[in-house]
């Protein structure tokens, strides 16, 4: 059945560009995500919970994380590419090895908390009429180490994409950063 839903507009949107953290987790650990009546994931269980089994935290500084997410048609199919794209500064040991650990998941699930306080669960799709989700093979992309050349207008950096394909744009997560499962 088609719906068609009215959006009024707000008179002062939440809309900052950007995204302050995210929480990554290998698409195996993630057992259910449960739905409400407004399309919104409302919880979260693990396959078993550990702390390897958990969503762990990626901090930004402001300005160098961003979340898009490109909607074509082909006749009556949608296709949405989402892209998280961060920028890591400094070259050091530990963001090397966390970016290799990233670079070892086949699948991805992410919330990622934007700069006007929404969070997005990325890498799944969600077919409400089914009821029914599944993992979209999000992983890393593109990306890069950089010395760069001007000390005094540049900047040592690690720069990497997290990047998949789902039927929609993310659907909101509600309940915070306290209802993530993290070590």
């Amino acid at each position: 059945m088609s719906v068609v839903t009215p959006i009024s507009l707000a008179a002062c949107p939440r809309a900052r560009a950007g995204i302050k953290v995210l929480w990554a987790a290998n698409c195996a650990t993630v057992a259910t995500l449960t739905f409400d009546e407004d399309r919104q994931i409302t919880a979260i269980t693990m396959v078993v919970a550990t702390p390897a089994n958990t969503f762990k935290r990626i901090e930004f500084e402001e300005n160098t994380a961003f979340f898009n997410q490109a909607k074509t048609r082909n006749k009556s199919a949608v296709n949405v590419a989402q892209t998280v794209s961060f920028i890591e500064p400094g070259l050091s040991l530990l963001v090397r090895n966390a970016l290799e650990d990233l670079n070892g998941n086949c699948c991805v699930h992410a919330i990622i908390k934007d700069n006007s306080n929404n969070y997005h669960y990325a890498g799944i799709s969600y077919d409400a009429e089914a009821d029914e989700w599944f993992s979209d093979n999000m992983k890393t992309g593109e990306g890069s180490s950089n010395t760069n050349t001007d000390p005094t207008a540049d900047q040592a950096e690690y720069i990497e994409t997290l990047t998949g394909n789902s039927l929609f744009y993310a659907p909101f997560w509600s309940l915070g950063e306290a209802g993530i499962p993290v070590a």
